[in-house]
Parts: structure tokens; C-alpha cells; sequence
């Protein structure tokens, strides 16, 4: 079994050299799909924007500030600093959405030119099967083009699973430390990273005590604490830095320890509890737009490859260990009331890599006739759920991915305010209510901006030359509003928000 896969060619593709030039190639694909725009701009998501006024802090020069109450790390942050300053852009106004989903998309990309480093652990025909997976599925597409945490995550999260790899198989102190530095990075990247190493402790421990008599598994490697404390030490060091804002923030390592305490409480839903079954409604239910074929290709081939990782356990110990990491990843994420799509990917990643051993397992005589067409089916399917889902539907509520999708009347919002601000020099905008995002990303070009939860007192605020009443401000009295400018009255529109959440924008007209 193990000699047949490993040398079973995936298209033709067969050797590691084979798959570094398809990982190359996928990677370039992968890189477009998760850039290239469909038929309509998708708007700012409220995680995007919100992002992006952080980021914009950042290059106007403000010290960074770890918010542990509602905020993930600085990584995506501190990452995307210098790429878009490389653009030459120095301001939250310059800032455009490519700008924003240019580092997640390369980080997408980037995860595919990590995967051929797991062989010959893996066999290299099954990575080129679990590399389809990784560039076409809907989720990684999608969630690889905005701007979020995840796909670096993800990237971080392969990256320490190699360097820890590449340390058990040869101890030395520098590959203990590039290990340390990884886990500091992931630590100050998501709170979820505690999961993540849970799931890994489970995994490593059910290797251990499932691992065939006979077998050289190196127990004592996994145990030996030598270069144990240094790669700990090295990893809070990297942490805590970024945390501190390289210095600036000297409380943001308390406020980090604070987030691990407030997590447990954000785990309980706020607003996102979701039943035990939410991620197999998203992800295996039939929807308006598409057939899930991600969910059910995956969910096929993930369960084939787990029962050839444990019949292979012994020579190929890392496929079982992956098997059993998504599926505790996935036990651990179901049993947590607070869902959303996107935290799905923290197991569809190990899934995605143990499923390319089903489809390598393929009869030795006929693969060189199934594989091509098997490949080419399963690449279809993909990319017509991506397709529908990241393309022509982005923001539809019948899209799963689309978790409080912002609505497509915002990308019209600018030229809207234009046409009725014409003529005038530094008009200001008031936004009341306390649930307007993404509003800042679409009003970053107004830097006379303010956000009330209720209109001001009289004389305490610029007169507005635009209201937005968000929320409970809807119902103001419209007495208690400040009053037009000049002879105008205002003139009521409503503008969507988000799903289901309109505004009530109110410009100034005869």
C-alpha cells in the first residue's frame, strides 16, 4: 500500500520534483482566484473594515493598543504594515480593498509551496490530490481573499507543524527555536490557537499509545525536554513583543493572558451560538446557490484516508496523526456554542491533507486512466461551487461562506456622497447609533467623520452636512436632530448596512 501510493503519479505527476512544479503552478492559480474580483465589488466585511481602521492606525504612527475584549493579535496587522507601505500607501484613506486582501491571499498561495514539504512523510501522489483541495475549495478561496486572520493562521500553523516535525526528527537547538518563534507567531495571531494545540496534544498522545508493537516511533525525541525550555522561552519572548507593540504597549502581555480568560466567555456564543451540527449544515447541506462539493468530496475522502492512515499508522505515522488532529479540531469546534463559518478552516486543513491519500490508493494498473479523469471531475466540481459562492454570489444569504455579509448598496455609497456633497469644502458627516460598521472603511475619506451613540448637544459638535441614524438611532425624534444646512431640509433614504440591517441616511435637499 504505502510503496504503491508513494510512487503512483497524480496526472503523470509522481516524483517530488513533479510536485513542487505543481505546487508552484497551483499557487499562482490559487493566488488568482483569491484576487480576481466577480461580475460585482464584494464589499468590506465588518471584521475587514474593522481591520482596517486598526491598520490605518498603525501607518498614521499610533503606538499599537492589544484590545483583549474583542480583538484578535497584532500579526495580521504588524504583517500587513510594511506590504502595503510598499505600495506606497501611508494612510486608512489611500487604503483600498485589494490593498487589504493582498496579504491574506498571498498567505493562501503561500500554504500550498509548504505542502510538498511534508514528504516523503506523505506520499507525494496523495499531497498533489490535497492540493486541489487547498486551491479550488470555496472556503479556502474564499476566506483566502479577505481580510481576516485565518489564512495566515493557517500558514503559521503548517509552518510550526513542519519545523516541529523536522526538530523530532533531528533534535538540534536552532530548529527548537525556529519551532519557539512559530508558536510566539501563532500565539499573537488567534486566541483559537489554544484548540489548535489541544487537538495536536490529543493527537500526538492517541499516535503514541496506538503505535504497532514493532514500531520505531521515536517516543523518546517526543519527550526529551532538552531543547523544551529554550523553544518555550523563545515563543513567549516572540508573543509577548508583538503583543507589546515591539515596546509601546508595555501592558499588552498582561492584556494577552486577560483574552485567554475573556475567550471563555466569547466561546459561549455573544451573539454567535450556533447548534452542535452548524458546520455540517454549512458545509454538507444543499444550498440555494450550489451543491457542496468541498463538503462532501472532503467529507468522502477525509474518512477513506483515515482508515488507510491507520492501517499505514506505523510507517506513516503523520497522516494518522493528522487524521486524528482534524477530527478532534472538528469535535472541539462543534461542541463550542460560538460558530462561524471561517473557524471551519482550522480543520478542513488537516482534513484536506489526509483526504489526497484516498484518491493516491487508486489501483496501481488503472491510476494512469482514473487519475487524470478523476483529477479533472474533482477540479470541476470545485470550482463550480467556488464559482457561485466567491464569485457571482459573495454576499447572498443563501451563500454559507457569507456569515453577515455587508450589503453590495455600500460600494455605491461613495459616488452617492459625492453627488450630494458637491461643492462643498470639508463637509462633516455624523453617524449616530452604536452598530455602524463597516461604515468607517466606506467613510474614510471624510476625516470630519464622528460616531455618536445619539446626537449631540447642541453647539458640542460640527453641524452635520450628512446623518446616519444606525440601529436604535432609527428612531430618534427627528426634533432632536441638529438641524440641515443652510435653507435645506433633510431628505430622507435608507441604505443597507449589512443583511437584514438598514440605515436611515439623511441628505441635505430642497
Amino acid at each position: 500500500m504505502t510503496s504503491r501510493s508513494s510512487s503512483a503519479p497524480l496526472s503523470g505527476l509522481g516524483s517530488r520534483r513533479s510536485l513542487w512544479l505543481l505546487a508552484f503552478a497551483l499557487a499562482a492559480i490559487a493566488l488568482f482566484l483569491r484576487l480576481s474580483p466577480g461580475p460585482e465589488p464584494r464589499p468590506l466585511h465588518t471584521d475587514e473594515a474593522v481591520n482596517a481602521r486598526l491598520l490605518g492606525d498603525l501607518l498614521a504612527g499610533e503606538p499599537y493598543r492589544y484590545d483583549p475584549v474583542d480583538r484578535h493579535g497584532p500579526v495580521l496587522l504588524f504583517a500587513a504594515r510594511p506590504l502595503v507601505a510598499a505600495l506606497g500607501i501611508d494612510t486608512h484613506a489611500d487604503l483600498k480593498a485589494w490593498h487589504l486582501r493582498l496579504l491574506p491571499a498571498l498567505a493562501s498561495a503561500g500554504l500550498l509551496l509548504l505542502v510538498p514539504l511534508l514528504a516523503p512523510a506523505l506520499p507525494a501522489s496523495a499531497l498533489g490530490w490535497s492540493l486541489l483541495w487547498l486551491t479550488l475549495a470555496a472556503p479556502f478561496v474564499y476566506y483566502g481573499g479577505i481580510f481576516i486572520h485565518e489564512s495566515l493562521f493557517l500558514l503559521l500553523s503548517l509552518a510550526l507543524l513542519l519545523a516541529t516535525r523536522r526538530h523530532l526528527a533531528s533534535p538540534t537547538l536552532p530548529r527548537a527555536l525556529l519551532a519557539g518563534v512559530l508558536l510566539g507567531l501563532l500565539l499573537a495571531t488567534k486566541a483559537t490557537v489554544v484548540l489548535t494545540l489541544a487537538a495536536a496534544a490529543f493527537a500526538t498522545v492517541v499516535v503514541l499509545l496506538t503505535r504497532p508493537a514493532a514500531d520505531a516511533f521515536p517516543l523518546r525525541s517526543v519527550l526529551a525536554p532538552r531543547h523544551l525550555l529554550p523553544a518555550c522561552a523563545v515563543s513567549l519572548v516572540t508573543a509577548g513583543l508583538l503583543f507589546s507593540g515591539f515596546g509601546q504597549n508595555p501592558s499588552g502581555p498582561l492584556d494577552a493572558l486577560r483574552a485567554l480568560f475573556l475567550a471563555t466567555d466569547r466561546a459561549t456564543g455573544q451573539g454567535h451560538e450556533k447548534p452542535f451540527l452548524a458546520y455540517a449544515d454549512w458545509y454538507l447541506r444543499t444550498n440555494l446557490r450550489t451543491l457542496p462539493w468541498t463538503g462532501w468530496t472532503l467529507a468522502a475522502a477525509y474518512t477513506t484516508g483515515a482508515m488507510l492512515a491507520w492501517r499505514t499508522r506505523a510507517a506513516r505515522p503523520l497522516a494518522w496523526w493528522l487524521a486524528l488532529h482534524a477530527a478532534a479540531l472538528a469535535l472541539l469546534y462543534a461542541l463550542i456554542p460560538y460558530k462561524t463559518p471561517w473557524l471551519a478552516l482550522q480543520f478542513l486543513l488537516p482534513a484536506a491533507l489526509v483526504a489526497g491519500l484516498a484518491p493516491a490508493a487508486l489501483p496501481r494498473r488503472l491510476y494512469p486512466v482514473l487519475a487524470p479523469i478523476a483529477a479533472l471531475a474533482l477540479a470541476a466540481a470545485l470550482l463550480a461551487e467556488t464559482r457561485a459562492l466567491v464569485a457571482r454570489f459573495p454576499v447572498d444569504p443563501a451563500n454559507p461562506l457569507a456569515y453577515s455579509p455587508s450589503s453590495p448598496d455600500l460600494e455605491a455609497l461613495p459616488d452617492r456622497l459625492a453627488a450630494a456633497l458637491a461643492g462643498r469644502d470639508a463637509p462633516v458627516i455624523h453617524v449616530y447609533g452604536e452598530d455602524y460598521w463597516p461604515l468607517p472603511w466606506y467613510l474614510r475619506t471624510y476625516p470630519r467623520t464622528g460616531y455618536y451613540p445619539a446626537p449631540p448637544a447642541a453647539r458640542s459638535a460640527p453641524a452635520p452636512d450628512v446623518i446616519f441614524l444606525t440601529g436604535s438611532a432609527r428612531a430618534h425624534d427627528p426634533a432632536a436632530l441638529p438641524p440641515p444646512p443652510g435653507p435645506h431640509v433633510w431628505r430622507a433614504d435608507f441604505l443597507g448596512l449589512r443583511a437584514e440591517f438598514p440605515v436611515v441616511i439623511l441628505l441635505p435637499g430642497p
